[in-house]
């Protein structure tokens, strides 16, 4: 065979052989929800193909594919990812999580599920159970209230609040509100909801007030 035509079957053989190893490969898996038997409408659920090797970037994504996920559980999926992104000498595992229409958690895995190398299956099993609840950040108890030119000192507890301003000082009663904090007499109000604040006096309305740490 001409050396030339030898040259070009190897160069051929190559290209195929790098063809190959481009296509993506798909590892197939199961998700199962715990304590959950219709999976609400708008749902999504996200697979996830992390590295776990210690030392790098906290499980590192190597694949990721996202679908809605509504019905009956389980899910059936194909994880799509590129085999020669894949050592074999280093651990890597999957999770997954189902957010709602608004993408809030609503389930999820609690750990990576080893795959792929070191002995692990070519394909997996998820249990997602509730996702855990953000804690909510403690509300504030003392505070300065910056309204501009004028700043009132605030303190709260179960009974109401008391502001101490430049007229002296007022103490509101606690009332029942659908949203935060609220407190009143009748003739001033302080409504308190997240970092938003307003504070109705007899003489004066303010609206832009600002939470600042306690003086």
């Amino acid at each position: 065979m001409p050396r030339k035509n030898l040259v070009a079957l190897v160069l051929v053989g190559l290209f195929a052989a790098g063809a190959a190893h481009a296509r993506p490969a798909k590892l197939p898996g199961k998700v199962t929800i715990f304590d959950a038997e219709v999976i609400p409408a708008g749902a999504i659920l996200t697979v996830t193909l992390r590295d776990l090797t210690e030392g790098i970037a906290k499980e590192a994504t190597v694949a990721r594919t996202s679908f809605k996920a509504e019905g009956k559980p389980p899910i059936h999926f194909d994880l799509p990812y590129f085999e020669v992104g894949i050592d074999p000498k280093r651990p890597y595992g999957v999770t997954a999580v189902i957010t709602d229409a608004r993408g809030q958690p609503l389930w999820e895995s609690r750990a990576p599920v080893r795959v792929l190398t070191l002995g692990y299956e070519t394909r997996v099993e998820l249990m997602l159970r509730p996702a855990a609840t953000p804690k909510a950040a403690p509300e504030a108890t003392a505070f300065a209230l910056d309204c501009g030119t004028t700043i009132f000192d605030v303190t709260i507890d179960d009974r109401g609040a008391t502001l101490a301003g430049p007229d002296g000082t007022v103490v509101l009663p606690r009332v029942e509100t659908s949203a935060g904090r609220k407190f009143s007499d009748g003739g001033s109000m302080l409504s308190v909801i997240g970092q938003a604040v307003y504070l109705q006096l007899p003489r004066r309305s303010y609206r832009d007030c600002k939470m600042t740490v306690a003086r």
